[in-house]
């Protein structure tokens, strides 16, 4: 599987995108990665203050893309769980998704909205793997 660049993948963000990955992503990065980040907001000409007003005027949104940025770029994440029934340990896999853009995984952050909180009781942001 061919992984691509920070670079090139913060390139191809509109800049929609790019000011939800800015604010929500840039602080997982060591600081090569942060000089990289910051080079691309230069760049496009993005202020601080214009990266606030476009993720302020986001709607939040349930469908099959992200709720918080409305990006279609996931990745899957697996969680491991051992629980014990009948004296015998059994490991599940669980497995959510999480967006490449915010970072934002329905299953682990907190539920922006009341239709998403009753969505995640229900098991709808994950899948279980015995």
């Amino acid at each position: 599987m061919h992984k691509e660049s920070l670079d090139t993948f913060v390139e191809f963000l509109s800049d929609l995108e790019f000011a939800f990955f800015y604010k929500y992503r840039m602080p997982e990065f060591l600081k090569d990665s942060k000089k990289i980040i910051e080079n691309n907001r230069r760049k496009r000409r993005l202020t601080e203050i214009e990266i606030s007003k476009l993720i302020k005027n986001q709607e939040i949104v349930l469908n099959q893309k992200c709720p918080r940025c409305q990006g279609e770029n996931f990745m899957e994440v697996i969680d491991h769980e051992v629980v014990i029934s009948n004296n015998t340990p059994i490991e599940k896999k669980i497995h959510s998704r999480k967006c490449r853009i915010c970072g934002y995984n329905s299953y682990k952050n907190k539920p922006l909205n009341f239709k998403m909180r009753v969505n995640k009781i229900f098991g709808k942001y994950y899948w279980v793997e015995l």
